[in-house]
């Protein structure tokens, strides 16, 4: 049996309560491709507040960057709220990656195999990009394939203006490959 694997790269819009299945009656409702007596077969592998992932992040940079600062108008209160409010940078990148389509998965025993490829797909993603912190990560088996969708910070340092470790998907991705 052949599959293609799909790999979606998001815009940086996101929907976690869509990923997390933490939905409202009303949003359940325009997600009717969603079957919910087989939401219990999700495999969630990170659930992570974007919050908190920031501040470990770039918490120590932000004190260095703003103990540097002569002029309070320089200083930035929080990096989120800043990145947030950015028309340049997205405060978070997602990928969905699917195995194969709706014709190769006609049994339900069929999603292991497919949710087999798609955690071994997440750990070498996690190995081969240091740079992309993942915050959230979960496998969809409650809808017509299995697939998984993928958020994360592409995080980036040595930078000699503003703070020394930056949110850039670009530079993220140079700095794990020079090569690029």
């Amino acid at each position: 049996m052949s599959m293609s694997v799909s790999l979606k790269k998001a815009t940086n819009k996101t929907n976690i309560k869509h990923n997390n299945r933490t939905m409202s009656d009303k949003d359940k409702e325009r997600n009717s491709h969603i079957d919910e007596s087989r939401s219990h077969e999700n495999v969630y592998l990170v659930q992570k507040d974007l919050k908190e992932l920031y501040q470990e992040e770039f918490g120590e940079a932000l004190e260095n960057y703003n103990a540097k600062q002569k002029r309070n108008d320089r200083k930035i209160d929080d990096y989120f709220k800043h990145i947030q409010s950015s028309k340049k940078t997205a405060l978070q990148q997602e990928m969905i990656v699917q195995v194969g389509d709706l014709y190769d998965f006609p049994m339900r025993k069929d999603y292991e195999k497919g949710n087999e490829i798609l955690l071994e797909w997440f750990e070498d993603f996690e190995k081969r990009n240091p740079n992309l912190k993942v915050y959230n990560a979960v496998i969809h088996n409650d809808e017509a394939t299995p697939h998984m969708h993928l958020n994360f910070v592409p995080v980036a340092s040595g930078y000699k203006r503003g703070l020394e470790k930056q949110v850039s998907f670009d530079r993220a991705i140079i700095q794990q490959d020079p090569a690029l």
